[in-house]
Formats: structure tokens, C-alpha cells, sequence
């Protein structure tokens, strides 16, 4: 029971919203966490590194052992959501889904619609987690897609997330998930 209880806080720290990634003036990621565009977490084990001349931001941390990162463009034009938690569990395909329609739940709480289409195994970032695609339409009735990964190793999940315009996942993001 104690993985249930786990993946269901899991599940509501990774559930950031479309808005939430595409916010501005959240606070700046600290210097003592860039190593050039890599953002490297020491205490959760993370680096990523974002495309040039992107800005990492952290929009919130709620709980020792949960960040929310974003890395967003110069234009604003694409933001690509991180979300690490530490959390321990057996991670099956099972328990993988389950963020994810976390994820979904949330977003329809919020007033979107959601159509989970893709929910697949995949060797990125790590072995052994999943890829999903979702369309949604956005409160304002704006249709655009969402795609992430979802991957558990040394006790956290992490989650990468982002929005585009069509069914075709930016080849940015792709980049970014697997560095």
C-alpha cells in the first residue's frame, strides 16, 4: 500500500499544467546548477541539457525531494517540462500508466480535454519507460499535442513533457529527452 500511497503523490507533484510550463517570470534556475545549458540536480541526480541559449527556470519546489524544471526558448515559443520526485516503487507498466493518466486527470480537472493516444515502451531516456502522446484542447477550445516520457531509476520517477502544435513530437524535444 505504501507504493500506491507513493505513486499517488508522485502522480500530483508530476501533474504541472500546459499554463504552468508556459509561464513566465517563475525564478531563474541557480547559477550552482548550470554547467552551460546542462542543469545538473547533485541531490536528485539529474542533467539535461537544454538547446542553446535557453533559460532553465524553476517553477516550484513543494517538497524536499520534488523539483519542477522548465527549460523554455528565447521566443517563448516552446517550453519543455522536467518533473523528478523521489519515490519507491516496483516500476511496472502498470505503475508507469498511472502517472501518466495522473497527469491527464489533472489536466481535465483543469478544464482540458485529453485524448491519451500513444502510451508505448521506450529505451528513451533510460531503459525500461514509456512515451505518450496525448491531443488535447486547452479551456480556450485550442487543439495542440502533448508528449513525454516517463522513467524511473535510483528511487525517483521523472517525467519530461511537452506541447506542440501538431502530431509530430519536435525534434528539439527528442534532443532534449535523450541528453
Amino acid at each position: 500500500m505504501l507504493w500506491i500511497r507513493a505513486c499517488v503523490f508522485a502522480v500530483a507533484v508530476l501533474s504541472i499544467s500546459v499554463a504552468a510550463q508556459e509561464r513566465r517570470g517563475a525564478p531563474l534556475v541557480p547559477a550552482d546548477m548550470l554547467e552551460g545549458q546542462r542543469l545538473v540536480d547533485k541531490e536528485l541526480g539529474l542533467s539535461i541539457l537544454a538547446p542553446d541559449n535557453w533559460v532553465w527556470v524553476w517553477l516550484r519546489q513543494d517538497e524536499e525531494g520534488i523539483r519542477n524544471f522548465s527549460a523554455t526558448d528565447p521566443a517563448g515559443r516552446l517550453g519543455f517540462a522536467v518533473n523528478v520526485s523521489r519515490v519507491e516503487l516496483d516500476w511496472t507498466r502498470k505503475n508507469a500508466e498511472d502517472v501518466q493518466v495522473g497527469m491527464a486527470k489533472k489536466l481535465i480537472a483543469a478544464g482540458f480535454e485529453v485524448d491519451r493516444r500513444v502510451f508505448e515502451p521506450s529505451a528513451v531516456p533510460i531503459s525500461n519507460s514509456y512515451r505518450f502522446v496525448w491531443a488535447i484542447v486547452l479551456p480556450n477550445g485550442e487543439s495542440r499535442f502533448r508528449f513525454g516520457y516517463v522513467a524511473h531509476g535510483a528511487k525517483r520517477i521523472v517525467s519530461f513533457t511537452c506541447i506542440g502544435t501538431d502530431e509530430r513530437q519536435p525534434e528539439e524535444f527528442t534532443r532534449f529527452v535523450r541528453s
